[in-house]
């Protein structure tokens, strides 16, 4: 999938106060591409994300993926797209509180009606070290098994679009290692378009391209 994004803005506003996060921001991605998104504390590298997986809305602009502007889509067909096309790691985790873990890593397939084996699944959680905590809560896991957790939900469907924040932000540096390995592995070997936020420059550095955003804007480096 490819991500054309156009004379994109964003902005807040703090009482009266008018803060500007994207100014006429503009990037394409290519498929089958990752990239990754330097950039300082508040400079805007969540909201992109969240632009991106139609969680928030621009105040202007474009976001294309393979041609379809996203901006146009009700709220019905963009959450059937993103269902479709897109994987998201949050920083946050927004693992399902009532549900295994095995569970959490079936959930988007279930909302997709793919049928598939657990066993897909749980070896998929078996390569990111939680092979003994299939039917725990995610209320029973730690913040860096949370994170294996998330990023195990987001690879099982294969998205066309895989966009993650700090994926490696709550693991040790042996676990984020083996993780960020199966994370690389996983994504080159499906061709999955990635958008990838770090602050770790050896992480960004395993990408194709590593972008930085300042002041609203994006530019190679």
């Amino acid at each position: 999938m490819s991500v054309q994004i156009k004379n994109l803005n964003k902005s807040y506003y703090l009482d009266t106060q008018k803060i500007e996060i994207l100014k006429d921001l503009n990037v394409e991605i290519k498929t089958s591409e990752v990239v990754a998104i330097l950039g300082s504390s508040g400079s805007g590298k969540s909201t992109l994300l969240s632009l991106l997986a139609g969680l928030d809305f621009c105040d202007s602009g474009e976001i294309r993926f393979n041609q379809i502007d996203i901006a146009r889509l009700n709220q019905k067909e963009l959450t059937a797209f993103r269902a479709e096309h897109i994987g998201i790691v949050f920083q946050n985790y927004y693992l399902v509180s009532h549900l295994t873990a095995l569970e959490n890593v079936l959930l988007p397939l279930e909302i997709q009606n793919k049928m598939t084996l657990p066993e897909e699944a749980i070896n998929l959680l078996q390569k990111v070290g939680l092979g003994h905590r299939l039917h725990h809560a995610p209320g029973e896991l730690s913040g860096g098994e949370s994170q294996r957790l998330a990023i195990a939900r987001a690879l099982i469907s294969k998205p066309q679009l895989l966009l993650a924040d700090e994926p490696s932000g709550s693991l040790d540096t042996e676990t984020g290692k083996k993780v960020m390995d199966l994370f690389f592995e996983q994504v080159r070997a499906n061709g999955t378009t990635t958008v990838l936020v770090t602050h770790d420059r050896g992480i960004a550095d395993r990408c194709d391209r590593v972008l930085k955003l300042e002041n609203g804007q994006l530019c190679d480096i």
